[in-house]
């Protein structure tokens, strides 16, 4: 009897964790697990996740570098954001910003071998973020 309810909670365990996470979503230049209280759409090369609470957002631009360095990439969208001089991270440049009154933030980084940069900017609080970046795969 012990061993029916081991398992019956085991199952009760994966059911709930594969309801609260949702399905992994593909687009053309990767995949992401995409929670069911989010919702997630593309809009030319960025894919924007928004939390159906709006606590936070998560955008994702996977474009080409078209000849331009990484750090002027990183200088050009802070600029555009209105956000802090880019600093040099692991792999990339980060920078913060304010989207209306939330505080944002952003990394961009390279990819040597497409010539194309990934730039993901955070904007609010939600606990799945963290979450949800660690699931963004490239294909």
């Amino acid at each position: 009897m012990k061993m029916k309810w081991g398992l019956l909670t085991l199952a009760m365990i994966l059911l709930l964790c594969g309801t609260a996470f949702g399905a992994v979503q593909d687009f053309p230049k990767f995949k992401i697990d995409v929670p069911s209280d989010w919702t997630a759409s593309q809009q030319g090369p960025t894919v924007i996740l928004l939390a159906n609470d709006k606590s936070a957002s998560i955008s994702i631009t996977v474009a080409p570098m078209e000849g331009v360095s990484l750090e002027d990439l990183a200088k050009a969208f802070s600029k555009e954001f209105n956000g802090s001089a880019p600093t040099a991270t692991d792999g990339g440049f980060g920078f913060t910003f304010t989207a209306g009154a939330v505080p944002s933030h952003a990394f961009i980084a390279d990819n040597p071998d497409t010539k194309e940069y990934v730039l993901v900017a955070v904007t609010g609080e939600n606990p799945k973020v963290e979450e949800i970046l660690n699931s963004l795969q490239d294909k």
